[in-house]
């Protein structure tokens, strides 16, 4: 910096310049760098000729392009008149073909307005090489070196052919893209050299043909095979130039081979992708992630048409979120996800959807962030596990029916167990009396112990048969045979069996029954319903009451009612009727004991023949117990 500042004496310049905004920052910036600084500005050729004969100048600066002139015009104009002034070109325009070009033809320097640190720069090269007296042979020197500079080490193929096409000078960079020396190129006629393919050859003529005619052309993309035989892709522009003065053409070649491996590379993946997309059974969906469309549908596979019932054309219009997942069913929230997909992350969950029928399926969902046509998005693939979802709920509803029944039982047996205990307590109690009357000869109240025994031994005796029978039907080893049965003779048959114990209390059992009634049943299942329902009401009713029963045939099904004029059920207690659970057993009107398992075996048979159990009572008047059987088919 130091050997600059010692150069920086009084400097006259003369600018070319349309632009007094542009004159004015270049003279402060050469005032700023501490130039003694004597500085006009012309705007055409007729100021600028002008101006080269009144005054001489140290240092000539030139706008590229101006209304009506031009900086070539300008040079050629400065070395007629001002040959030793150097000229530098200051330009928006940016370094191409024509700077070179410029400098070729006598230009110091080509400064560009978005650069003009290099400007003092320039001006102090040029004032030395003023200082040295040898400005005519050191500008060309420079010249030369600066383009010789540029073109031997510019990373593009560049070659300078004649209008045949003849080759007269390369770069390095030419020798290496066509794999051969600059021997090997010169002088010979470029499209002879068999290194384009033949049907390319026209196309490449066709290129030459308008570079001559113009000063630029469109850039080609042409398939080469180089000296090794290797193939590679360039791409070439030729443009129309002066060269020593005579009309050349400027070729300018690029390796694309990387760019095109890469494009066909992104083609072949894309084509796999779309396979992939297209083929794959489960539903896929690309969609927005973020913002406040987040989940909007981008595109769709085949499968998810046919998992959803909606076409492409519908679900393009949808937000998967809103308007096809089951609010509330995904393990995780939308939110979350966006975080997570934003920061690449890939997310998973299972969800609940709705198809456009309104059925709802489950999915495993797994969602990956993807680029999608520039934008960020996600792959959202969906695979339907409604089955297995299914299958799941099913295992463990059935667990949990399990482990209730399980529970029901060990409650129930308790019942049965304590059900039994009482009379074999009365067996035993009076079976000791028995004795000890016996042993003392007293011989009055033998037949009253007897009797006991005999009461309990039947109670205990019904309900083991009573438990025997479930035990079967839970266990699947009792026979379901139904088959056509006249409901008036098994009905008669209940009666004659139960008739005695009936007619000890003076109890009346009716029958209203159609004529020709038949069902289809079991008949020893049909047999136990109505034998416990009799024997109940029996129980229940005060001596000198009346049992009815009948039956009526309803839409699908027969109707059957056993009815008393009994002592009835309270209201809290009809629900625990038919819970096996509860075993509700109470005493008859004459202290008779009951079993506490008839009407649940009653309802466990109904249910066997696809029929149901309901009882409707008034506490002090008397129960009515339905049970319905279906029709014969």
């Amino acid at each position: 910096m130091e050997k600059q500042n010692e150069l920086k004496t009084s400097l006259a310049i003369l600018s070319l310049e349309d632009s007094k905004r542009d004159f004015e920052i270049i003279r402060e910036l050469l005032i700023g760098e501490g130039y003694d600084l004597k500085m006009d500005r012309v705007e055409n050729e007729h100021e600028f000729i002008a101006a080269l004969s009144d005054q001489k100048y140290d240092i000539i600066l030139s706008e590229f392009k101006l209304p009506g002139y031009d900086a070539f015009a300008a040079l050629k104009k400065s070395i007629e008149i001002s040959p030793d002034v150097p000229f530098i070109v200051v330009s928006r325009n940016r370094i191409d073909v024509s700077a070179i070009e410029l400098i070729k033809q006598g230009a110091v320097d080509y400064v560009q307005k978005d650069n003009l640190e290099r400007l003092p720069v320039a001006i102090n090269q040029a004032d030395e090489e003023v200082r040295e007296k040898e400005k005519v042979n050191k500008k060309l020197k420079f010249s030369n070196e600066r383009y010789q500079l540029i073109f031997d080490n510019a990373p593009d193929a560049l070659f300078i052919s004649d209008l045949k096409g003849v080759p007269i000078e390369v770069n390095r960079a030419t020798e290496k893209l066509l794999g051969l020396s600059s021997k090997d190129i010169i002088g010979k006629v470029f499209l002879k050299l068999g290194l384009l393919q033949k049907n390319q050859i026209p196309k490449a003529y066709k290129l030459l043909t308008k570079g001559i005619l113009s000063k630029a052309q469109k850039a080609e993309e042409f398939t080469l095979k180089r000296k090794d035989g290797t193939e590679i892709f360039l791409e070439l522009r030729v443009h129309f130039i002066k060269y020593h003065g005579e009309n050349h053409m400027l070729g300018i070649a690029r390796d694309i081979t990387k760019r095109k491996q890469s494009e066909n590379e992104l083609r072949e993946s894309e084509e796999r992708f779309k396979r992939f997309f297209n083929d794959l059974g489960d539903a896929v969906f690309v969609t927005k992630v973020g913002g406040t469309d987040a989940a909007q549908i981008l595109e769709v596979n085949p499968a998810a048409e046919k998992q959803t019932g909606y076409t492409r054309d519908d679900l393009l219009k949808m937000n998967i979120a809103r308007d096809i997942s089951v609010i509330g069913s995904s393990q995780g929230r939308l939110v979350d996800w966006d975080e997570a997909l934003l920061n690449g992350q890939k997310v998973s969950s299972v969800e609940k959807k709705k198809r456009k029928d309104n059925t709802e399926y489950w999915t495993k969902v797994v969602v990956t962030p993807i680029d999608f046509k520039g934008e960020k998005a996600c792959l959202s693939i969906n695979h339907d596990i409604t089955e297995r979802k299914q299958a799941e709920n099913a295992l463990i509803e059935s667990e949990a029916q399990l482990r209730e029944l399980n529970a029901t039982k060990d409650k129930f047996f308790r019942i049965i167990a304590h059900d039994l205990k009482s009379p074999f307590n009365s067996i035993l109690g009076f079976s000791s009396l028995l004795i000890e009357e016996i042993q003392e000869k007293d011989y009055e109240r033998i037949e009253e112990f007897a009797g006991y025994i005999k009461r309990s031994s039947h109670r205990a005796m019904d309900l083991l048969m009573n438990l025997m029978e479930w035990s079967q039907l839970q266990t699947g080893k009792m026979d379901f045979t139904p088959f056509t049965i006249d409901l008036h003779e098994l009905i008669n048959e209940i009666i004659e069996l139960l008739n005695d114990a009936a007619q000890l209390k003076s109890i009346t059992i009716s029958t209203e029954l159609p004529d020709n009634m038949h069902v289809s049943a079991d008949k020893a299942m049909l047999g136990t319903i109505l034998r416990n329902l009799v024997s109940n009401a029996i129980k229940f009713t005060h001596p000198g009451g009346m049992i009815v029963i009948s039956a009526e045939q309803k839409q699908n099904e027969c109707m059957i009612c056993v009815s008393d004029s009994g002592v009835g059920i309270i209201k809290e207690n009809l629900d625990k009727l038919f819970c096996i659970e509860e075993s509700l057993s109470t005493a008859g009107t004459q202290k008779e004991k009951g079993t506490g398992l008839g009407l649940i075996l009653c309802k466990e048979f109904a249910e066997k023949h696809g029929g149901r159990i309901w009882v409707e009572s008034q506490y002090g008047i008397g129960s009515q117990f339905y049970f319905t059987l279906p029709e014969i088919k």
